[in-house]
Formats: C-alpha cells, sequence, structure tokens
C-alpha cells in the first residue's frame, strides 16, 4: 500500500494523455482491446473507484493524490462526454454496488489487513461521491457498447496470460520463480525439497 500513491499518480498523467488523445482523435475511441473484459473506460471505473473509497473512508492512506487522480479522471469523463454528445444516464449505481457487494468490499479490507475507517454514514458519502461520475461512466458505455466492470470481481479471476492448457502450473510456478525465499530447486548435493517446484513440475507434467 505504501506504493499506492505512486501508482496513483501513474493513473493521473495516463488519465491526462487519454484526454489529449481521445479528444485530438476521437475514433480512438471506438478502437477495442482483444480481450471484451478490457477497455479504456473500465480502467477508468476501476481508478475512479479507488480513488472514492480512499476518500471516504481509509485514512490510513493520504487523500491528496487520490482527488487529484479523481480529478482528473472526472475530466476524461466530462469531456468525453461532451465530446460524444452523451447526457448522464439515470443509472442510480444499484447495479454495481448492491448490498452484498458492499459487505464483500469491507471483508476484502479486513482481509488485507487494510482499515476502512468510514462512519456509520460512509456509504451514503460514497453513494453521493458515485453519483458524480457513475452516470457519465453509463452513459459513455451505453453509447461505445463498452462493458463498466462492477466493484468486485465475479467468481474466480485468472489473467488471461494464465489461462489455457497448463496456464494454472504457469502462473504458480512463475510466482514460485519470483520469490528469492522460495527453496531453491536443489542444494548443492542435488537432493531437491519435497514441496512445490510447482508441486514437482505437477509431478513432471503428467499433470497429475
Amino acid at each position: 500500500m505504501a506504493k499506492l500513491d505512486d501508482l496513483l499518480r501513474e493513473w493521473e498523467v495516463w488519465g491526462s494523455e487519454l484526454l489529449e488523445s481521445h479528444l485530438s482523435y476521437p475514433m480512438l475511441a471506438y478502437y477495442r482491446s482483444q480481450h471484451d473484459n478490457q477497455s479504456w473506460l473500465a480502467a477508468l471505473a476501476a481508478v475512479m473507484d479507488a480513488c472514492a473509497l480512499i476518500l471516504v473512508g481509509v485514512e490510513a492512506l493520504p487523500p491528496l493524490q487520490a482527488r487529484m487522480t479523481f480529478s482528473m479522471t472526472r475530466q476524461v469523463l466530462v469531456e468525453m462526454a461532451l465530446s460524444f454528445g452523451v447526457e448522464p444516464s439515470r443509472y442510480d449505481g444499484q447495479d454495481r454496488l448492491p448490498g452484498e457487494t458492499w459487505d464483500s468490499l469491507l471483508a476484502a479490507f479486513r482481509e488485507y489487513g487494510l482499515e476502512w475507517t468510514g462512519d456509520s454514514g460512509a456509504r451514503e458519502t460514497l453513494a453521493a461521491l458515485r453519483a458524480t461520475y457513475e452516470p457519465l461512466l453509463d452513459g459513455l458505455a451505453r453509447k461505445l457498447l463498452l462493458l463498466v466492470p462492477g466493484w468486485m470481481p465475479e467468481g474466480v479471476v485468472t489473467d488471461h496470460w494464465a489461462r489455457g492448457p497448463r496456464g494454472l502450473i504457469a502462473s504458480r510456478l512463475m510466482a514460485e520463480l519470483a520469490d528469492r525465499t522460495a527453496p531453491k530447486a536443489a542444494d548443492q548435493q542435488g537432493v531437491r525439497p519435497a514441496g512445490p517446484l510447482w508441486r514437482r513440475l505437477r509431478r513432471r507434467l503428467g499433470d497429475g
């Protein structure tokens, strides 16, 4: 979490570059990712959601960068909506953050050791902040036929690179190889540890 400010600063710069490129060349907004669950609009939504959470109920994180990134990304929405003649939709936000998702969100905070410090009115405050950008998100999504993600992923989410045959082995093996504290594949006597590399290359790729 210590690097979150740096990450949000990068997204602020990304937002300014996106604004310049997409206003100069509006046809770029229609370009699609190779994957239907990825888009510049979905990325914008995720970043704005993160900023909103920090501003409303995460006192352990400084609010300045979240405020700057939120302001920049909201300007992207406003200018893009004007460029395409899009009005804010009547979307009320309930589809993105229903009660059970809110509970899951707070549970995720606890799981990762991040204290949610919002008061009893935090959910109402968050709803008010969401109302300043989600209708624009929804309006642009309808115009451009793009999907806006929910606040929490549905089910188990796997990176695209880790899908396909032996994708699970690949992702876990990469995680193990990147962990410098993990046991080496073999010691100087050539004795292999009993545990993963990943599960002894899934039993020598017998996949069993």
